[in-house]
């Protein structure tokens, strides 16, 4: 399963690229990270020789193979679905004050090189996996520092655990034991792992009247990025 595909964002405007825009967005469809690609050319010649380079970055994302684009006239644009990979040799860690899903990316083409940013969702480097065993999970809890524990409020969603378990479910999101609560509520205690390797522990409390998430996770700073991830996927459309 994976999340729903993402709308295409702006990445490089024809200005900052030498007549060369570019709109996209890194998506997971069948167990696979794409970076669908919108490639414009809103200068005077012909768009030839593009190229693409991943700095090294948190998640250890790059491309699997060469973009393969060909020439785009003036005015036209082409489209690209870009196999990515989580490769050791990539990874470095995040500069400080950065965002931990943060690429920095190179493009090329006959006209120079040009340099844009882009924030990956989390969601999409969310592995199909099996998470650990449900028994495993309060040792694993417990043996987590609680400084790198994030809370968080869950809002804009029904209020139900069959939709709750359902939209997990599609963003990899593996629901290891329920419980009633004394309050009234409903919790749920999951996992998931990024295809980095960093294992995520969430509790999930869905109340009669609101929701909120407590995660948990061995590398610092990556607790804090799944409550957004969560956020989206639970207001996703059906």
């Amino acid at each position: 399963a994976s999340a729903s595909s993402k709308p295409l964002k702006t990445l490089l405007t024809g200005d900052k690229g030498g007549g060369m825009a570019i709109n996209g967005v890194v998506n997971r469809r069948g167990g696979k990270v794409f970076y669908d690609f919108e490639f414009q050319n809103t200068g005077a010649g012909e768009l030839s020789g593009i190229a693409i380079q991943f700095n090294k970055n948190f998640l250890g994302l790059t491309n699997a193979a060469p973009l393969q684009l060909g020439p785009i006239a003036p005015g036209g644009s082409a489209t690209a679905a870009l196999p990515m990979v989580h490769n050791a040799d990539k990874v470095a860690a995040a500069a400080a004050g950065a965002s931990l899903l943060l690429l920095q990316v190179a493009v090329k083409h006959a006209g120079g090189v040009f340099y844009y940013k882009d924030l990956v969702s989390l969601e999409v480097v969310l592995n199909e996996r099996a998470g650990i065993a449900s028994s495993e999970y309060p040792q694993r809890w417990q043996a987590i520092a609680p400084a790198n524990q994030a809370v968080a409020p869950l809002t804009g969603f029904p209020l139900t655990v069959a939709h709750v378990e359902s939209k997990l479910s599609a963003a990899n999101v593996k629901v290891l034991h329920k419980k009633k609560l004394a309050s009234g509520g409903d919790a749920l205690y999951c996992s998931c792992s990024t295809d980095a390797g960093q294992l995520l522990l969430c509790e999930i409390q869905i109340l009669p009247t609101a929701a909120r998430c407590a995660v948990r996770s061995d590398t610092p700073g990556v607790s804090a990025l799944l409550p957004p991830a969560l956020q989206s996927v639970l207001m996703s459309p059906s």
